[in-house]
């Protein structure tokens, strides 16, 4: 299910596929290059990344959401006392390590411009943001990003320009990917804040046929985006991407709704079994407060996304709530 691989060569050079984790690039046993993150930032030991990073990855593609190829990459004490960068930057040491290969011809300039504007105090660019994503390949895919990050609590992707790479393809077309999954499920940590943790990811847990329970939700849920980010307070990068999102042949979220709702608890589980027990910092009880969550969230991202609709957040929309009629036999109850 995962490509499980060593670390050969640390690479260096900087690339614009990082962020907050600073990831390192290496050639690992199968002569190919990776982003090697870390969980150690600022001197924090986000346990969840990883978890995290990987759980997601495997939604992704189930789920017909673009990422990066990924893998487990181990460290080996060789590798460490032969390359002392690592050893002497102190975070990275021998252990399992979440990769991304590397993206050909990654684009870094209009990402570049972004930071600097926001830097200086200027407008984020929107109408550089809304014509960077009309001519990739893969726009069909823009609305599965966006439902996804509803399933994952992704509270940041539309404001953080770090979480959106696009990179060219062998045909020399421009490929949508969405990267940085490590901070979804409110946050990259689990037992540090354990409490807070299983409350956010059992705050979905109500009946139903509560109108209120899921008013309640709804705004709870709408309020973090914005938080994070301006339609609905979303972002800039939001703009950009919803800008291209094509309506004209019905719901383009259809598809993917149908698919997460069909998800069932056997897979998610083998989902989260394949993530090593060494990231799993709470067990069994961890992996069962995400596998209860992600079975409760698949029912909520159609009333979501109808909110978002009814409010104008997608500016190709004609508006009201959007058609869901020949997918009303898959959506379950709570």
């Amino acid at each position: 299910m995962v490509d499980k691989l060593f670390a050969d060569t640390h690479l260096q050079g900087a690339s614009p596929q990082v962020g907050m984790s600073q990831p390192v690039l290496i050639k690992a046993d199968n002569g190919r290059t990776y982003f090697l993150k870390t969980n150690l930032v600022n001197g924090q030991h986000q346990d969840a990344v990883f978890f995290q990073e990987l759980l997601c990855s495997l939604l992704a593609e189930k789920l017909n959401v673009p990422v990066p190829n990924f893998a487990i990459i181990e460290i080996e004490k060789e590798f460490i006392e032969n390359n002392p960068f690592l050893r002497f930057n102190g975070r990275f040491k021998e252990g399992l390590y979440f990769a991304t290969e590397e993206i050909d011809g990654a684009e870094s300039n209009l990402r570049d411009n972004y930071s600097l504007a926001r830097q200086n105090g200027q407008p984020k660019i929107r109408r550089a943001w809304n014509s960077y994503f009309k001519n990739i390949s893969n726009s069909d895919q823009i609305a599965n990003i966006i439902a996804f990050d509803l399933f994952v609590y992704n509270f940041d992707r539309f404001s953080n320009e770090g979480n959106i790479l696009v990179g060219k393809e062998p045909n020399g077309g421009r490929k949508l990917y969405a990267i940085d999954h490590g901070h979804c499920f409110f946050g990259p940590c689990y037992k540090e804040y354990l409490t807070q943790k299983h409350g956010v990811l059992e705050i979905n847990k109500f009946d139903i046929q509560n109108q209120q329970g899921i008013n309640h939700y709804i705004q709870w849920h709408m309020n973090q985006l914005i938080k994070n980010g301006q339609p609905l307070g979303l972002g800039s990068i939001f703009s950009g991407l919803e800008q291209n999102v094509d309506f004209t042949n019905g719901n383009p979220f259809f598809n993917f709704v149908l698919t997460v709702e069909a998800l069932g608890e056997d897979e998610l589980m083998a989902l989260l079994n394949a993530i090593p027990e060494i990231w799993v910092s709470g067990g069994e009880i961890q992996k069962n407060l995400y596998l209860n969550f992600l079975l409760r969230q698949k029912y909520l991202i159609r009333t979501l996304l109808d909110y978002m609709a009814d409010n104008d957040a997608f500016s190709n929309h004609v508006g009201g709530v959007l058609d869901w009629s020949k997918s009303e036999e898959l959506h379950g109850t709570l």
